[in-house]
């Protein structure tokens, strides 16, 4: 276990690449913290914090479930806070949380929706860094996590709003790592490519034909990647759980892409 008995927050880890995150981190010996909005089941996206958590406590790992809205800053300083006071300390902070707007040119965008995608996307991470790394500094160790994504350095139509949001993010990693490195503190962000979550099926669902729809999301994701497969949220799992072991402790301030080699098609 190259996490025994770490602590780790994921943000948005009631389903999707966060729930993936957690249960490896679990696997590999964490404590894990689920932090999301979702306490409740819904029929289009299963899984809560509630959920997530029993899973983890399966695995033999404790796990602390705990609502928090990345947007509010008082959710966030309460996620932080009951973390100390469950486990006495933070070794890993994932910053999963975000949201993604329905496939649409920019100037067709709405101020609230630009305005709900910053809020989660980019504030919710800041937010969460702001109030968990005091704690890493008392340690002088910490790992942080940010989620990029394939779409912060190639644009994809219909997502100007979202890949701006995750390009943003990998110069905060960047400038987040000068920030910190010197309390031993590793800054690194992982860029996913078209990984299959409820969260990327509800984009597509609202701009295909539900007759068609299977069949075509399983083209769309074996056609993004050399490999012609989709990449899972268990393989987003494996690469944070590498890059906060202590293996990667001179890894510092990069971005990895989990994205099949989605750039070098065509090629």
């Amino acid at each position: 276990m190259r996490l025994k008995d770490k602590v780790a927050i994921v943000t948005g880890a009631s389903r999707g690449i966060g729930r993936g995150i957690a249960l490896v981190l679990a696997k590999e010996g964490a404590h894990v913290v689920v932090a999301s909005r979702s306490t409740q089941k819904m029929d289009w996206a299963p899984g809560t914090i509630y959920s997530v958590a029993e899973e983890i406590k399966a695995l033999g790992r404790k796990a602390l479930p705990i609502p928090t809205d990345v947007t509010r800053e008082k959710d966030v300083q309460r996620m932080v806070e009951k973390t100390v006071a469950e486990f006495g300390r933070i070794d890993i902070l994932v910053n999963n949380a975000g949201i993604i707007l329905n496939l649409k040119p920019i100037y067709e965008v709405t101020r609230e929706e630009w305005e709900s995608i910053l809020a989660v996307d980019l504030t919710g991470t800041f937010l969460c860094c702001k109030y968990v790394i005091p704690e890493m500094i008392k340690q002088l160790y910490g790992k942080i996590i940010n989620m990029g994504s394939l779409q912060g350095r190639q644009g994809l139509r219909g997502q100007a709003a979202y890949g701006m949001c995750k390009a943003a993010i990998h110069n905060f990693t960047l400038a987040l790592a000068k920030d910190v490195s010197a309390y031993d503190i590793n800054v690194n962000c992982v860029g996913p490519g078209a990984v299959k979550t409820y969260l990327m099926e509800s984009v597509f669902k609202t701009a295909m034909n539900a007759e068609f729809k299977e069949t075509l999301m399983k083209a769309w994701y074996e056609n993004c990647s050399l490999f012609g497969r989709e990449v899972t949220d268990e393989d987003i799992g494996h690469t944070v759980a590498f890059l906060v072991s202590d293996e990667a402790r001179n890894i510092n301030g990069q971005t990895i892409f989990v994205d099949g080699g989605l750039p070098m098609k065509g090629e």
